[in-house]
């Protein structure tokens, strides 16, 4: 239904930042993905290390329901690297919610409904 997205390079065309704001269905092959109150932003910090906030609901067939994402913390994505190196993200629905949290050693916690963490010695580990 509605799509904003605006990015600024420097003089040397380098990534600086990007923010995109949504609302609506994105069509990809089978699926249908939904959106509301979509955000997802990203700018650069420094060492190639990308900060990223996503927050907003989708709706995916496999889940048929709305879930809300909120990034509590940035998460800092380095591009040389696989797993965040810091930051925190909540995925909640249906009356749960998970919390991963990143850690600079490429490693993960993940609590569900504010029970006790679980530990990912690195993310690539995750379900």
């Amino acid at each position: 239904d509605s799509l904003t997205y605006t990015y600024q390079i420097n003089s040397n065309y380098e990534f600086v930042n990007m923010s995109m704001v949504m609302d609506g269905v994105v069509k990809m092959f089978d699926d249908t993905i939904e959106y509301r109150n979509y955000t997802l932003e990203a700018t650069y910090a420094n060492n190639n290390n990308i900060n990223l906030s996503v927050n907003g609901y989708i709706k995916t067939p496999c889940l048929n329901a709305w879930i809300q994402i909120t990034t509590t913390e940035d998460i800092q994505i380095n591009e040389y690297a696989s797993c965040p190196t810091a930051g925190e993200i909540t995925i909640g629905g249906n009356a749960s919610n998970m919390t991963v949290i990143f850690n600079s050693d490429y490693s993960a916690d993940v609590s569900v409904n504010g029970g006790a963490s679980q530990h990912y010695n690195n993310c690539n580990e995750l379900d």
